[in-house]
């Protein structure tokens, strides 16, 4: 797909085919759609920096990655990107609950972290 609409609807479907996956028992798969739904959304921000549903899109998918993530490093690698993601996007747009909550998910899954000043 070119149009940014479908590359994101793409993501959204990678995303909901990780979860049948975990709900399968198959996590190998999971991680898979995780990493290519977190390639889409990568490059739908690189496209189009100036839209936070994107960059708050990236930053949940990679929260979710981390959480099935077998490599300990990895996890909190894709954590720490997710929460740069969401200190961006409180930082825009400091009004905007669902952005803080969501980066108050993300430091809260970060092990042996303060969460960061916003």
């Amino acid at each position: 797909p070119t149009v940014l609409v479908d590359q994101a609807e793409l993501a959204n479907f990678h995303m909901n085919l990780s979860w049948l996956h975990q709900d399968l028992g198959q996590p190998d798969k999971a991680v898979a759609a995780l990493h290519e739904a977190v390639t889409i959304l990568e490059r739908l921000v690189e496209e189009s920096p100036d839209v936070p549903g994107y960059r708050r899109d990236l930053a949940a998918t990679l929260r979710e990655l981390a959480a099935v993530e077998p490599e300990p490093s990895d996890a909190r690698a894709h954590l720490e990107t997710s929460a740069a993601h969401l200190r961006r996007l409180v930082k825009d747009f400091p009004d905007n609950e669902e952005f803080q909550e969501q980066l108050e998910r993300t430091e809260e899954a970060l092990p042996d972290q303060a969460p960061q000043g916003r």
